[in-house]
């Protein structure tokens, strides 16, 4: 994983662009300039940030759009159902820690927020294992 800084600081070293991303929400993109005629690798358009709150795919890759707490150089998570050490993956250790989360009413396992650890959000969770993009 690559991080380029967008904060229009080149002075800092190669991997500072000399552009800075608006906060407010603007769009910008990724193309293949020398062999391919500019042609567009990724581009994306994204509305207002908030500090230290990260947006991107999740998980990496595909076409979810999702907010997560900043993780530069690692992988992002797969959605809420990535629990256990978020590492873009889904698997057993993250089904491990949703029950255990669930067992000890933990706010990570009330995945609708009604205060109640129940069958909707077991429900839920398995929706979200099956299908991580909302």
């Amino acid at each position: 994983y690559l991080v380029i800084w967008a904060d229009d600081e080149p002075e800092q070293g190669g991997l500072h662009a000399a552009f800075k991303l608006s906060a407010g929400g603007e769009a910008v993109g990724l193309f293949d300039r020398d062999s391919n005629f500019l042609a567009e690798v990724d581009a994306v358009t994204y509305g207002a940030q908030e500090t230290d709150v990260a947006e991107g795919r999740g998980p990496d890759g595909s076409g979810c759009r999702m907010y997560f707490v900043p993780t530069p150089g690692e992988a992002n998570p797969a959605g809420v159902a990535d629990l256990a050490d978020p590492i873009g993956v889904l698997n057993f250790f993250d089904v491990s820690a949703f029950l255990i989360a669930f067992q000890s009413q933990d706010s990570a396992a009330d995945l609708n927020g009604d205060g109640n650890w129940n069958f909707f959000d077991v429900s839920a969770y398995l929706v979200a294992y099956g299908q991580p993009c909302p």
